[in-house]
This record gives structure tokens, sequence and C-alpha cells, in this order.
């Protein structure tokens, strides 16, 4: 059974007080009693420091190791003693030999518990130990005073002589700085050193029970001063027995609530020693008297370095506190206000404004100035040069600001400008072209120029609506949008359209939310067909919101709000298994029908499409071959990287791949030879121009030659007239799709017309493949 640092000390007490009893009950066991457990428990302890000596690093290594080598020299001493009496039959005479290995344990003793009093690192900190360590010293040497008078207790001095009063002055030397560490140790430097030191602070106070029951007699030494020493080197020895030693030691802290108490302690102590003694001898000791006018002096003294400490303290808590509230409400790469600041000022800018304090006939303004690519910069020149970025364009927004505006770092590369009063919107757009101006300058960083764009958004303060500050940080937000929606690079003002258009927007978002739980969303399909034969071949699923106010809404209307809220994967998946399950049953009529899907930029290069692909047909039992996924350039171009990955596995799968309209993107030929791509479908755009000159035709039929050079095959989009599909066929375009064969149509519909077309027999040379 493993014994823990709480039953060690148990079981120290115990020893001591069975060791006392023993000795009180058969006074002629009291030496070879002492004799043999004292060194016994002085080398137990001293195995247990050195080990932990071994266990442990840094300056409590080195506590331990003092405190072993001061136990193993006592443990020499404590056998010499006890081989003298065993061998004479009477006590050790002093001086002896044993006293050298005594005072030599005495000065590591002290040594080991300097150790473990760090020193603050003030004067003021110092000066307070060194008066804590007097303040003990001295009330110890008066209790030492007091006990060693030969008349009170009026015990005898024999063999000891003077060379005894050593023995209590060292007690009183280690005793002081063991009680000045118990003292000042603040939170604790750990259970094993606190043990520790109370050990020594007990084996110390056993010279003076000793003296208190024996006096200095050689002949009788006392049972309470050996119970007493055995218990303080049980407890030494307790200390590193179990419990891991600490791994480091915390610095001496005078305001402890022991520490705050120490000052008050000795002055009594002094006075009742005085007291004792001219109560037991009819006069004051001169001494005792001397000591305690000494004490109080001390006091007062530490009182006054206490008084200065404290008002250190209380000017570094001061300025602490400053620095801490100036980090709170500034970004710490810029210097500039941050989010929190800006809010602080925003909010008393539109209150000044509001109570008619501020400049006749002028309202705060905001802009928000967003950087264009900034992520560049840090992905190819490293986060060091992008921070120099941030804080060369800080330096140039405080260029522009006024005295009396704000400049601010939201976050990122998002920063504010707020304008304490401008006078309309020409004030405005006057400081952002200058911001604009001001940043198109390059930035000199360690690896080069860096060119800056950006592109603000700005508001000012409505005179008839002062009432909310966030309204015109939102409007600002609403502006930046729009400027980035204009192209980026650029600044916008809010503006009343722009606030009700987005407040429309808005409310479409929040209704799009529930659309699809609520079966406002459904799925039309517009036909696809082999021109030289009329034959469906498969369709295009197409997205419509049926909204319940607005009516029949084009994806064009709602698809950009379900982007920005992250919500076309979701809708993505809907569609797929609406559309997989609709060609299913088709199937049953067309063998050959093949549905098309369009798959979002977000679906496509997050981590969900393979699966979402697999587990749709596995629910719905399509055939991977029947089903075509469409992607848009604007699609490929986020991460082509990712998106090549993911294609080759659903290619993996049997699924076809098809790129959407293609010709109007500047990488689409690069894509051919990137990616795994079966079908290309030629923009309307190309399609409706034909036969209105000789270089529409030319650019069909290069996309269409260079789709049969490459093995792809084609759809052409858009086609609206029997002239544009005649002109197709000339040009052996195989497949189309557009309002001349059918519009959009809702699934019954898209039956009926299936149903009705009639499978004629193939036509030679015409390949009848899905779309």
């Amino acid at each position: 059974m493993r014994v823990g640092g709480r039953g060690w000390l148990a079981a120290a007490f115990v020893a001591s007080a069975a060791m006392q009893a023993g000795m009180l009950l058969w006074p002629a066991s009291a030496l070879p009693v002492s004799g043999l457990v004292l060194p016994v428990a002085s080398g137990w302890a001293a195995v247990n420091l050195l080990r932990a000596a071994r266990r442990d690093t840094g300056r409590p290594a080195t506590v331990w190791a003092l405190g072993g080598a001061a136990a193993a020299l006592w443990t020499v001493a404590l056998v010499w003693f006890a081989t003298h009496q065993l061998l004479h039959g009477r006590p050790a005479p002093h001086p002896s030999p044993a006293d050298v290995p005594n005072l030599l344990a005495v000065v590591l003793t002290v040594a080991a518990l300097l150790l473990l009093v760090r020193p603050p690192r003030t004067v003021l900190g110092r000066g307070l130990m060194l008066l804590d360590g007097l303040l003990l010293t001295t009330a110890l040497l008066g209790v030492a005073r007091l006990v060693a008078l030969p008349e009170v207790p009026k015990r005898p001095v024999d063999a000891y002589g003077d060379f005894a009063i050593v023995y209590p002055l060292a007690s009183v030397l280690m005793l002081a700085v063991a009680l000045l560490f118990i003292a000042g140790d603040a939170r604790g430097t750990g259970r094993a050193l606190a043990t520790f030191c109370t050990g020594l602070a007990v084996s110390c106070a056993s010279g003076f029970v000793a003296i208190a029951t024996s006096g200095f007699s050689a002949t009788a030494q006392g049972a309470g001063g050996n119970a007493a020493l055995l218990l303080g080197l049980l407890i030494t020895g307790a200390a590193t027995h179990r419990p891991p030693p600490p791994a480091q030691l915390v610095a001496w802290d005078p305001a402890t609530p022991l520490g705050r108490m120490l000052p008050y302690v000795p002055v009594p102590v002094i006075f009742c020693c005085a007291l004792y003694a001219r109560l037991t001898t009819g006069a004051f000791d001169p001494l005792l008297a001397g000591a305690g006018c000494l004490l109080v002096g001390m006091v007062l003294c530490r009182q006054f370095l206490m008084l200065r400490l404290n008002s250190q303290l209380t000017l570094a808590l001061t300025e602490q506190r400053r620095e801490f509230a100036h980090q709170a409400r500034h970004d710490p790469l810029t210097g500039l206000a941050n989010r929190t600041l800006l809010a602080e000022r925003l909010a008393a800018a539109v209150a000044t404004a509001a109570a008619g304090t501020g400049p006749a006939g002028c309202e705060p303004a905001l802009l928000l100035v967003d950087l264009d690519g900034f992520k560049a910069v840090n992905d190819s020149l490293g986060h060091a040069a992008g921070d120099e970025l941030l804080v060369a364009v800080a330096g140039r927004l405080r260029g522009c600001a006024g005295p009396g505006d704000t400049v601010a770092r939201l976050g990122g590369d998002e920063f504010a400008v707020l304008l304490a009063a401008v006078r309309g919107p020409a004030d405005v757009a006057a400081v952002a072209h200058d911001v604009l101006a001001q940043l198109m300058v390059p930035v000199a960083v360690a690896d080069g120029d860096i060119p800056v764009r950006a592109t603000i958004g700005g508001s000012i303060a409505d005179p008839n609506d002062r009432s909310d500050a966030d309204r015109l940080l939102r409007d600002a937000d609403i502006a930046l949008y729009a400027a980035k929606a204009d192209g980026k690079g650029r600044f916008r003002l809010a503006d009343a359209g722009l606030r009700a258009s987005t407040r429309e927007q808005m409310k479409l978002d929040r209704e799009l939310r529930g659309a699809v739980d609520r079966g406002e969303l459904e799925v039309f399909y517009q036909p696809i067909v082999e021109l030289h034969t009329g034959l469906m071949v498969g369709a295009e699923a197409l997205l419509r919101w049926r909204h319940p106010e607005r009516g029949l809404l084009a994806p064009g209307l709602f698809l950009p709000a379900a982007e920005a809220a992250g919500m076309l994967p979701d809708i993505d998946r809907w569609v797929l298994l609406v559309a997989c399950r609709q060609a299913r049953e088709w199937r049953r009529q067309a063998p050959e029908f093949a549905v098309s899907v369009n798959i979002s930029a977000g679906h496509l290069t997050g981590s969900t499409l393979v699966h979402d692909v697999t587990s749709t047909l596995a629910a719905t039992g399509l055939p991977a071959d029947a089903l075509v996924l469409e992607l848009t350039e604007t699609a490929l171009v986020t991460d082509t990287a990712t998106a090549a990955a993911v294609l080759a596995e659903v290619v993996a799968l049997g699924v076809s791949v098809a790129l959407d309209d293609f010709g109007t993107g500047y990488s689409s030929l690069t894509y051919l030879r990137t990616l795994p791509i079966h079908t290309i479908k030629i923009d309307g755009s190309f399609v409706q121009g034909l036969g209105d000159g000789a270089a529409n035709d030319a650019v069909v039929r290069a996309i269409l030659d260079l789709a049969e050079t490459l093995g792809l095959r084609q759809v052409a989009e858009g086609v609206e007239t029997e002239e544009q599909a005649a002109r197709l066929r000339s040009l052996r375009c195989r497949l189309a799709q557009g309002y001349h064969f059918s519009r959009p149509v809702p699934a019954i519909e898209l039956g009926r017309l299936l149903a009705a077309s009639a499978a004629p027999a193939r036509v030679p040379g015409v390949a009848r493949v899905p779309v």
C-alpha cells in the first residue's frame, strides 16, 4: 500500500509523541532511545532529500542537495554522540569532534533556506524582507535570552560551558530564516518545499525546547527536545518521500496573510519575555527592554516602506490599467483604433450631431476601405510583407483623415475612416477619392514594391434620423459590397435607392431560407434534342422559385442571394435528388434519356460532391451514365486544382461532365486540356448571331470542329428560330436546346412531350448519345 505525504506526517507526529511518552515514563531509557532513534530518522531524511535532488532540476534541486547534506552531517554527529554514550556510559562533553559536522550542517541548512527565500527585484522589496528577517531574529534572540538565563528557571550550567550558547544562536538563525520563508511564501512554492521548511523550523525549535526542559546540563537530556528534534527530522524526510518536487520557486511576497501579521507578532513576544523576566527576577532585563524598543522602531520603518511600496504598486497598476484600456481599443499591429473604439466614437459623433452641438450644417460620415487582392500578397510574399503593407496603408489613411477624424482597422484588410463632420456627399467623395489616389502608389516592402487597390463604401448620417449609429456602419457596408459588385477599385456612397434594394434583397434572403421546406422551389426542364431527328435525348434541370407574392422567379433573381448566404450546396443537393428521381421515371419511356444538373462553385470545391452524387444515384436507382453535371467557368476558376481532383472522382463513377457557356471565358481552352470534360455547350450569344455575318458562323464552326477533334459532344444553347436550327444542322452540330424547341417546363409537361415524341428509326450517321 502506498502512503501519501499526509500519512507520513501523521506517522511523524505519532512517533514523536511515542518517543516523548516513553522517555517521560522511563527516564533511564531516554539517552539510549534517542541515541538509536534520532540517527535513523536523520539518515532517512538525508536519503529522501538526496533522491529529490536527483529528480529535480534548477534551484529546488540545490535546496534538496544542501538539505540532504546537512541531514547527513547531523546523522554523523548523532551517531558519534550515540557511540560515545554506549562506550563511556555518559553523554559526550562539549566541545567535541561532533560539533564540527553539527555546525557545518547549520551553515548548509541556512544556505538552503536562503535559496528558498528568493528576494524581490525592487530595493523596497528587499528592504522589507531584510526588516522582516531582523524582526524575527530579534524576537527569537529575546526568547533565547529568556530561557538561557541561569536564574530562570534556575537550572545548573555544567560541562557545556560558554560553548553551549552556539547551538541556541544557530537555532535562532535557522528558525528566523525558515519562518521568513513560511511567512513570505505567497501561494506556495510547492507542498514539498513548504513541508521541508516546516520540518527544519521544528528541528530548530527543538533546541529551545531542550533548554526549557533541561537547561545546559550535559547529564540531563530533555525528553521534549529530543522528541521535537525527532518530529522535525521526520517531517523533513517526509517532504520528498512521495510527492514530486516542484519545478520552480516563487518570489518572496510580504502581502501574504501570514506575512501581513509577521511585523506585529515579535513586539508582543519580546515584551512578554521582558515582563516574565521582571516577574521572576524582580528586575528589568536591559537587553530585552532594548530589543523591544528596537522592534518598535523597525515596525515603524517597515510600515513606512510598505506605504512606499503600496504607492509604487498603485502607480504601476494604474499605468497597467491604462495600457490595457489602450490595447482593448487599438489595433496592436497598426496602432489604429479598433472596432470597439470606432463604435464608441461613431455613437458619440451621431449623438453630437443629434444634440446640435457640432458644426452647423455638418453630419458625421463613415468610409469602409477594403483592400483588393490582399490575400494574394500574404500567399505569395508571406505574412511579414502583408503586415508591412497594412502598416503602410494605415499611415496613408491617417494622412487623408482630418484632425477630428478617426481611422480604424476593423480586422484583416478592412479599414474605416470616421469623418466627424462633412457638409454633404461631395466632401465624402473627395476624401474617398483622395484615399484611392494615395493607395494607388505602390508600397515599398522588403521584397519590392507592392501595388495597392482598394474598394470604398461610404455613408452619411441622415439629418432626419440620427437615432441609430449602427445604421451608418450598416449603410457603409452595403455601399462597400455594391462597389465590389460594380467591379472593385472604386467608391460608392449609400443612397435611398441602394438601401431600398438591399432591404428587398435581405427580405428575399429570409424568405429563401424556408422556400424548400415550404415546397416553393420547383425544378423545370428544358429539352435537349437531336437536330437531325428531332428526338429528345435529354433535358437540363433548371431551378425556379414560385414566390407567393412575386410569382415564378428565374434563378438569376435569387441564386446570387443563395450563394452569398451559403445555401447553394444544399439547393444543389435537392435539385440533384429531384432531377435524378424524375429522370429514372422518364428512362422507362426513353432508355437513352439523360438529365443535366448545374453544380455551383461552392459545391464543386467543397468536400461532399462525390458523396452527394454517389448517394443520390444509389437512392434513385438512376444509372451513372444518365447524369450530366454542368459547370460554368466561374465554378472552375475558383480553385482549378481542387475542381480537377473532384471531377476525376465523379467521372470514375461513370457520370459525364459538361462545360456550360463555352467560348465566353478566357480559359475555356485550358479547361478542355486540364479537366475531364465530355460535352461543351456553345453559348447562346454565338448561336443567336448565326446568319448575321461570316464572323459568327466562323466562331461556331471553329468550336464545333474543335469539339469533334477532341472527341467531345456539342450542344448549341439558345436556339430560338428555325433558321438558327437549320444553320446549325448545316454546320454538323448534333444537339441543341432553346425556345425554338421548348421553353423550360414543369416535369409533368415534359413527360407529355416525351410521351408524344415517337422514337424514329436511327438516321444513318447521327449518333444518339446522352448530353
